[in-house]
């Protein structure tokens, strides 16, 4: 049980100090969030970023209830070893059952300690659907994947408890005639989205080693403060989503505007999206390949239909999504920006106001405790926008 983790006088995990997945947690909680308003405080300061109102964090609590974790397995000797690097990333601790996940995700990192690979090295993903299905996505040295094949009695013990992965292409694996094959990602319900404000849940569909936001109540705070900060540009017909992945933002962003623009360049992802939008009846979102990053004419044509954009791009960035914006005659008046990462945000928000933007609000969700990561929603409005 996740009590035997911890003492009877101490509410810290047993790795505290240890593992460097949570880095600050012998840090309160109040003091983190303070941290981290202070640091994008800093940042909009040293971009040179006017913003006038005082930054806040909204927390989570102090668990994320992460559905998924991502772990490093290495065999040291005679030891088998599944977890996270130490605090300066020289070897790996054995993690046991993490407090940063849920009980189910607790139960499959067991389960994995207790029957590891015949293998020397790997990363693993772990997951777990709502439906309580274990799902395992294994990156490995090709002469490893061979040899969990050959061998082929580990991964069929664990065909029996979980849907399976393999290599970067995410292969999905099956047997037949008492054989193991890969065949292509296999899409299933691996997690949820909603919208808060109307107490609607959203199917969504991925594989194993895909994308997600880390938790349900993470997303849900997400949606809630997306929602509360674009509640006055609502009324901005066509929004144009730059990377939608299965859906996160693009089921609950469908439901508060006219039309929604998704555009996601990975084939498996707009089918899991496209599974979605069918399986929801939403016909008010248009699914698009073009990559907006790239300055044809084509992505140009397709960012000037938008009055508005949300965009949750990769920790490095909008990248050249910026000149496509700079290149549009008719820009977004409104760009929502979700971040994980503050520097990458302020370093796209300067140029952003060589565009004409501004920054109007933003608002830091904890989605992370006991770490130095937050997520940030901003808002950046045009001065065409703000001059009427």
């Amino acid at each position: 049980m996740l009590s035997s983790l911890f003492g009877k006088k101490s509410n810290l995990c047993p790795l505290a100090n240890q593992c460097s997945g949570c880095e600050w947690i012998t840090t309160p909680l109040s003091t983190q969030q303070i941290n981290k308003a202070t640091e994008m405080t800093n940042l909009l300061l040293e971009y040179d970023i006017p913003h006038s109102e005082k930054i806040t964090v909204a927390s989570l609590g102090v668990s994320a209830e992460r559905l998924f974790v991502d772990l490093s397995f290495e065999r040291v000797g005679d030891q088998a070893i599944l977890g996270l690097y130490d605090i300066e990333r020289e070897h790996l601790v054995d993690i046991g059952r993490c407090p940063a996940t849920t009980k189910d995700v607790q139960d499959l990192i067991e389960a994995l300690r207790d029957d590891p690979p015949p293998i020397d090295r790997a990363s693993f993903r772990l997951r777990v659907n709502p439906h309580g299905q274990w799902g395992l996505w294994i990156d490995a040295a090709n002469i490893d994947i061979r040899t969990l094949l050959n061998e082929a009695r580990w991964l069929t013990r664990w065909m029996d408890k979980a849907h399976i992965e393999l290599g970067q292409r995410r292969k999905y694996l099956q047997q037949s005639n008492q054989r193991l094959k890969l065949e292509a990602p296999f899409l299933r319900h691996w997690f949820s989205t909603y919208l808060p404000s109307t107490n609607q849940q959203f199917i969504l569909w991925s594989v194993v080693g895909g994308f997600s936001q880390p938790s349900n109540k993470g997303v849900k705070y997400l949606v809630q403060q997306i929602e509360r900060l674009m509640q006055s540009y609502r009324d901005l017909g066509t929004w144009l989503e730059f990377g939608s992945g299965s859906g996160t933002f693009t089921l609950p962003l469908s439901q508060l505007v006219q039309k929604v623009i998704a555009t996601e360049s990975s084939p498996l992802a707009r089918k899991a999206l496209t599974q979605a939008l069918k399986h929801h009846k939403i016909e008010n979102v248009v699914v698009s390949p073009l990559n907006i990053q790239r300055q044809t004419n084509a992505s140009i044509e397709l960012l000037e239909q938008a009055e508005a954009m949300l965009v949750d791009p990769p920790r490095s960035g909008l990248g050249h999504t910026l000149q496509t914006i700079e290149k549009a005659t008719r820009k977004p008046q409104v760009i929502l920006y979700v971040s994980c990462h503050g520097r990458t945000l302020c370093k796209d928000g300067q140029q952003l106001r060589t565009m004409g933007y501004a920054l109007q609000q933003i608002q830091g969700i904890d989605q992370f405790p006991n770490t130095p990561h937050c997520e940030w929603i901003s808002v950046w409005v045009h001065n065409s926008l703000r001059s009427l």
